[in-house]
């Protein structure tokens, strides 16, 4: 049974979309002085590199592992993509740029889209990358016996859970060497589908052919992978970095420089990580960046580049629509009331960031702009609460991923807001693997910090509301989940902004989250670096066209 299968295997994988979010931790490690951010390290000494050159990336907190079945967070993608490589890469502002495909066309239906693979992508060991190796791939992550947090439903012949259904073909299937043509259960758009797409790493099916998809997700092939990206695998020292070395051969030009080490260092230990030379650039999007004030110090350093960009991360709070305390909406409507964004940002970000009153973001084409938020008024939150008897006398039990200076300054401040109108809030500092068993376990939270980064399409957290036990926040309610659902399906442009526009509105309705703000993306590297391309999803999404002087 299907049913029992994911039983099963979530008791191993059973924070699917925890692991989705852009957690923003850090972990208070020293640094290490075993390389210098741009100097001579002895590395590869591969004709097509540059000798000695080595990149530093700084994140905030260690990966959980390289297996591409487990999803997991945006540190582990920041490893992965560089060894592995997806169909397209996507840039803050909606728009794709070629990878793996050279280029694709939707037919005038919106359910057939045919791709050419770059006609020069190879295998690290040499092998040319098919179309039967994405056939491969997509076969593996719906198979039913596959453990794995990765799955698709767009694509024809899956069930509601991404499983290939019995007796059904897959939708992906090879015209040629280098053609692959996807068809898809209703019709969608090119971002649509590639933000979709962006949960499966490539796979070589040469060297995976003959394992059992049973095991698959133990297979030691993960422990030394061998992908079609920039970069190879060389080692990893777990929780602390991972090194990687520049693949001469890659089809869209081999890397600049002969080494990449992504470390763990914590965002309070990032500036002088940079201004050592240990550190070339911090990660950036959230997952690897400087606390606002070290920021405002690297601006005046001539030895580094800074850059304070808007972007899609968000920040935001997880409501336990299960716990008695919150399962009035209004209840949750006035805990949103009573929150002082604004005067969040401008504390803690120096304005560098920008309120949330829902998951689309207000610079997405796709922002209702008539919205009637949630917007901060501690008198009608009080009301709301008395309204609905609300017990004063319980304590909210707060929880907030330990290390983000500024997110555990957020939750005080919040902490604050909350006791202005009367609400009890304990907060409960813990670190990232301790909320799987928080969230999914026994269930002992009313609220949840998290961070999370979606890609630009308006339905990149349209999973969120998904009534299925998966669902951080245990809403069960289909409503909004449902006006996701028509907008992708949606015929026309006016009728999908409809959709998403009422979407947006019962989000305020329902508050199964508190939106708070997206901070800019403050980003700072070494002077030395060139050529880095600013509006891609990461930060390191092209670092293979980075140039080190």
């Amino acid at each position: 049974m299907k049913e029992s299968r994911t039983t099963s295997k979530s008791k191993r994988l059973k924070k699917p979309l925890v692991l989705l979010l852009a957690v923003l931790l850090a972990l208070t490690l020293p640094l290490t002085a075993c390389e210098s951010g741009a100097g001579d390290t002895g590395g590869a000494d591969d004709d097509n590199a540059s000798s000695g050159k080595t990149v530093v990336i700084s994140l905030a907190a260690a990966w959980d592992n390289l297996n591409v079945f487990d999803y997991g967070s945006d540190y582990a993608a920041y490893v992965k993509s560089q060894v592995f490589d997806k169909l397209v890469i996507l840039n803050d502002d909606g728009t794709l740029r070629p990878r793996l495909l050279e280029s694709w066309e939707l037919s005038e239906n919106g359910t057939v889209l045919t791709a050419k693979l770059n006609p020069n992508a190879a295998w690290q060991d040499g092998e040319s990358v098919t179309a039967e190796d994405i056939v491969f791939t997509y076969g593996l992550f719906t198979n039913p016996d596959v453990t794995t947090t990765a799955r698709t439903t767009l694509v024809a012949g899956t069930d509601e859970n991404g499983y290939l259904e019995a007796g059904k073909t897959l939708g992906v299937r090879a015209i040629d060497e280098k053609t692959v043509e996807f068809t898809t259960k209703q019709r969608t758009q090119d971002l649509l589908f590639f933000s979709d797409a962006d949960k499966f790493y490539i796979l070589p099916k040469h060297l995976l052919a003959d394992a059992d998809p049973a095991t698959i997700i133990d297979n030691q092939f993960f422990a030394n992978p061998v992908g079609s990206g920039p970069f190879k695998f060389v080692s990893q020292t777990i929780g602390s970095e991972a090194v990687l070395e520049a693949n001469p051969s890659y089809f869209l030009g081999s890397p600049d420089f002969d080494r990449l080490v992504i470390r763990v260092v914590s965002n309070d230990n990032a500036l002088s990580g940079l201004l050592s030379g240990e550190i070339s650039a911090t990660g950036g999007t959230g997952i690897g960046t400087l606390p606002y004030n070290d920021w405002k110090i690297a601006q005046s350093e001539s030895s580094l580049e800074t850059k304070s960009l808007p972007h899609l991360g968000q920040q935001l709070i997880i409501l336990n629509t299960t716990s008695p305390a919150l399962t009035d909406a209004q209840v949750r409507k006035a805990l949103e009331l009573a929150i002082n964004k604004q005067s969040i940002i401008d504390s803690l970000y120096g304005g560098e960031a920008l309120a949330l009153y829902g998951p689309i973001l207000p610079t997405n084409s796709y922002y209702n702009q008539d919205l009637k938020k949630n917007e901060y008024d501690p008198e009608q939150a009080k009301q709301l609460l008395d309204a609905a008897d609300f017990d004063y006398g319980y304590t909210l039990r707060v929880f907030v991923p330990a290390g983000v200076t500024e997110r555990e300054k957020a939750a005080v401040l919040i902490q604050q807001d909350f006791a202005a109108v009367g609400i009890k809030a304990e907060i409960n500092v813990v670190e990232f693997a301790a909320l799987a068993d928080v969230l999914y376990g026994d269930n002992t939270f009313d609220l949840c910090f998290m961070g999370y980064t979606p890609t630009a399409a308006p339905n990149a957290s349209g999973s969120w509301y998904a009534p299925s036990a998966q669902s951080v926040s245990h809403f069960l309610d289909p409503t909004i989940f449902t006006e996701y659902t028509l907008a992708e399906q949606a015929a026309t442009d006016v009728e999908a902004r409809q959709h998403y526009n009422k979407a947006q509105e019962l989000i305020e309705e329902y508050v199964p989250y508190i939106y708070l703000y997206s901070p800019n993306n403050l980003i700072a590297h070494s002077a030395n670096i060139t050529n880095i391309d600013y509006g891609t999803y990461f930060l390191t999404d092209t670092v293979y066209e980075w140039k080190v002087e």
